[in-house]
């Protein structure tokens, strides 16, 4: 058994974090789950940003597998408390599913739960939440306690951690032959994305905390100077989530700021669906990024250039 060894590693910074802020050159940076850190290849999408007219952008892939909106806003803004110059654009995938954060006893769940960081989570959470992550109000209860307070006492046996993630230098996108697999022919698979689809989204399943989590995040990041950017992913696993929760966002905001750019239709992009494109069922292998970030740097291109009041940001 280890020595009690949370305590030490409570305040760390995630390299990624570390090197998009110290990068004099960067100016945008994308926060999100395994579909960001997979998906998004900040190479292809500075060449096709610059292609689409916008030059010099510089952008790093700070995603995390499992990384869920709470965890994202903590990580956003323990960048900006690294004083990062330049930033222009902070784009995040507002990911509510994901149980990484909630395991029992492991160093990422007893830094996330502070005070604050627990804070989030409650804010975060909701009874159907609870049920997609198969726990009980008691359960999430007990957990929660558990955990602020090994955050805060250090009592835990859990060992360090020799990276807080993977970390694939320069600039997050791990490019690597093992991603270069594609998706056997699945008609699982392939049912699944009729069923993503016809799916008719409900807002009504989205609480209004969960939104105002976003929106507070896209407020935090414009008060540091930067245009905030919520990006989608083309999600398979809890696809109706991240679908019932764009809705509720276009039906809270309309067309007032923060930018909402939604990839998860399979019926408007199907390329990103393309069995050929994805490395599982739910994540694109490199062929299928360079679609994606080349897709991206399109569609926030066009955004951009939009006839937009930057003052007329949605409150609620």
């Amino acid at each position: 058994m280890s020595a009690p060894s949370a305590r030490a590693d409570v305040f760390t910074v995630r390299p990624a974090l570390t090197a998009a802020a110290t990068d004099s050159q960067t100016n945008l940076v994308f926060f999100g789950s395994s579909r960001v850190q997979n998906g998004f290849d900040p190479e292809v999408f500075d060449f096709a940003m610059a292609e689409s007219g916008v030059d010099d952008t510089h952008s790093y892939n700070v995603g995390l597998p499992d990384e869920v909106l709470a965890e994202i806003i903590i990580d956003v803004e323990r960048f900006f408390i690294l004083r990062p110059k330049g930033i222009r654009y902070v784009l995040f995938e507002p990911n509510l599913g994901g149980l990484a954060f909630f395991a029992p006893n492991t160093q990422r769940s007893i830094r996330l739960f502070s005070l604050h960081g627990a804070y989030l989570v409650n804010q975060m959470m909701s009874g159907r939440l609870q049920r997609a992550m198969d726990t009980t109000e008691p359960d999430y209860a007990l957990r929660a306690l558990t955990l602020l307070a090994q955050h805060y006492t250090g009592l835990s046996w859990t060992p360090p951690e020799k990276e807080y993630a993977p970390w694939y230098p320069p600039r997050g996108h791990p490019r690597e032959p093992r991603e270069n697999g594609s998706l056997k022919d699945d008609e699982a698979y392939a049912e699944g994305v009729r069923n993503i689809e016809t799916f008719k989204p409900q807002p009504e399943d989205i609480t209004d905390a969960q939104v105002r989590l976003v929106l507070s995040l896209a407020r935090h990041i414009r008060a540091h100077g930067a245009i905030p950017v919520i990006v989608t992913t083309p999600q398979y696993v809890n696809f109706w989530l991240t679908h019932d929760l764009v809705a509720k966002i276009t039906k809270v905001c309309g067309d007032r700021d923060p930018l909402v750019l939604d990839f998860t239709s399979p019926t408007r992009y199907p390329a990103l669906w393309d069995q050929r494109n994805r490395m599982d069922d739910d994540h694109l292998n490199i062929r299928g990024a360079g679609v994606y970030s080349q897709l991206l740097a399109h569609e926030l291109a066009r955004a951009l250039r939009a006839p937009h009041d930057r003052d007329h940001f949605c409150s609620f």
